[in-house]
């Protein structure tokens, strides 16, 4: 073989190599976009549980916020109520005709309005700590998360069979 020959197969070899190497670089760069895009779905996912165990930390703060106001705002009413019955039970013991029973009635008026406020606080206490409770407790619907992945590994092995017929 001549020298010119083997130089044009030294060039057609060279030439070869280097549109491998393209197509190779090539695959490369769309490995890596998609490797990016997974990364990025798996962020967006780990973003989205992380909100939802947050707005459900922010909610459950909420109710146990809403609960102590109720309690604060019957305690307010209750120390109003009982203002209102001293008052009232200290004008009927300006009279003779109601000192006498005026204090008894007072006293048991007191009691149960004691009580009344007092079951309400109670109450209030364990539906609020059972409401907070049960928001942090809940489980986060994973089956959104999950569903939605799936449908994107079956639309990605859909175009890869289109792409390979």
């Amino acid at each position: 073989m001549s020298e010119t020959e083997l130089s044009l197969i030294a060039v057609c070899i060279a030439l070869t190599g280097i549109g491998m190497t393209f197509f190779a670089i090539l695959g490369l760069r769309q490995s890596e976009q998609r490797l990016r895009a997974v990364r990025l779905q798996a962020l967006a996912l780990r973003l989205q549980l992380q909100t939802r165990e947050l707005n459900k930390t922010l909610i459950a703060e909420n109710a146990k916020l809403v609960a102590r106001g109720i309690d604060q705002g019957s305690l307010f009413i209750e120390t109003g109520h009982r203002v209102v019955s001293e008052v009232t039970f200290g004008l009927l013991r300006l009279f003779p005709a109601t000192r006498g029973r005026a204090q008894q009635i007072k006293e048991t008026h007191n009691a149960i309005s004691q009580g009344i406020y007092g079951a309400f606080r109670e109450i209030n206490r364990h539906v609020g700590g059972s409401i907070a409770e049960g928001i942090k407790n809940s489980k986060a619907p994973g089956k959104k998360l999950s569903a939605g992945l799936s449908e994107k590994r079956r639309n990605r092995k859909a175009r890869k069979t289109r792409s390979q017929s």
